[in-house]
């Protein structure tokens, strides 16, 4: 069963200049590419909930030095991009709670395919390069 969603492999070009930051953007698309290869071999639903209680863990901290960052430098777009973090940890709680009853992982694959696409390569490297990560 195939992903619609491409692969994602990390590049320097996706930096944003913090490397916490950097380590968990890289780490995220790690997990996006193994969930994604599970599904396609068969295995996303044993591989699903890991990844998704594996985010719910580390996301908080990380959303959180973002949005501190995004405060220090007064950036405009900070409540959006907060609001935009809160429905991410929404989701994904979502997601867990339903991988409890049924398989979930192609859905958790392509909504976190969909995350990294938009927000982290899009809206994080563009906020950096305003200056809003520094």
């Amino acid at each position: 069963m195939q992903l619609s969603a491409e692969r994602i492999e990390w590049r320097d070009e996706f930096k944003v200049g913090d490397p916490e930051t950097d380590s968990d953007h890289r780490q995220l698309l790690i997990m996006l590419n193994e969930l994604s290869a599970g599904v396609s071999q068969g295995l996303g639903h044993q591989m699903c909930r890991w990844v998704l209680d594996f985010l719910l863990a580390h996301s908080d901290g990380h959303f959180r030095r973002e949005e501190d960052a995004m405060l220090a430098a007064r950036c405009d777009s900070y409540e959006k991009h907060k609001a935009a973090h809160a429905c991410f940890l929404q989701a994904v709680t979502d997601l867990r709670s339903r991988a409890e009853r049924t398989d979930v992982s192609r859905e958790a694959a392509e909504f976190l395919h969909g995350w990294a696409t938009n927000h982290t390569l899009r809206e994080d490297m563009a906020l950096a390069q305003i200056g809003c990560r520094r």
